[in-house]
């Protein structure tokens, strides 16, 4: 029942994210390291592969505790849209990213959230926290559907040589769940403002 009323509390927080209005985006006179333009990323999406881990503690209610470590190979896809200009290259950001973490069992987190946009820098720098659900294979028994907190950490380097809007990015996300799961992500791949 728990659960139920974290996952009814995280679609009205996100029902209310999304009806937000869409403001401007902030100027900005970015550039890259050859001193072109450098697209605004407070708008974009993201898609890459990783490496990754987890690692989760069980408990059989009798004294008797373990933990298992595993590596991952990490898909992950996001998008992240500007709805709020904090100063001029800052704005803040609503965010949701899909994964899939395989290994010796696949996570699948779903994640939602807030975060900030900075773009005055040749590498532009995005970081925010949300909501994570983590259906998963692990044995019911051991770690069911996890849910909890989702941290996300990100660069992206403008290519307007190779295309206007693309860029290249490198991720770090973990997520910190109930069922004593812990799961991060190391990703590259790139980033397309729209």
């Amino acid at each position: 029942m728990q659960r139920l009323s974290k996952l009814a509390f995280a679609a009205v927080v996100a029902a209310a994210l999304s009806a937000a209005p869409v403001l401007a985006d902030a100027p900005s006179s970015s550039t890259t390291f050859d001193g072109s333009p450098a697209p605004s990323f407070s708008r974009f999406g993201w898609g890459g592969i990783g490496i990754g881990g987890s690692r989760y503690t069980f408990d059989d209610g009798f004294g008797f505790s373990a933990s298992s470590t595993d590596t991952t190979f990490d898909i992950n896809l996001g998008v992240a849209v500007g709805f709020l200009p904090i100063t001029s290259g800052l704005s803040l950001d609503v965010w949701g990213s899909l994964s899939a973490n395989i290994g010796s069992y696949v996570y699948f987190p779903i994640s939602v959230g807030v975060g900030v946009v900075y773009d005055r820098l040749p590498i532009q720098l995005f970081g925010g926290l949300g909501f994570s659900l983590v259906p998963n294979t692990v044995p019911s028994e051991l770690v069911g559907t996890a849910v909890g907190a989702d941290i996300i950490l990100m660069g992206i380097y403008p290519l307007p040589k190779v295309l206007p809007h693309l860029g290249g990015y490198a991720q770090l996300q973990f997520d910190i769940l109930d069922d004593h799961l812990f799961i991060w992500s190391l990703s590259l791949g790139a980033a397309y403002q729209f």
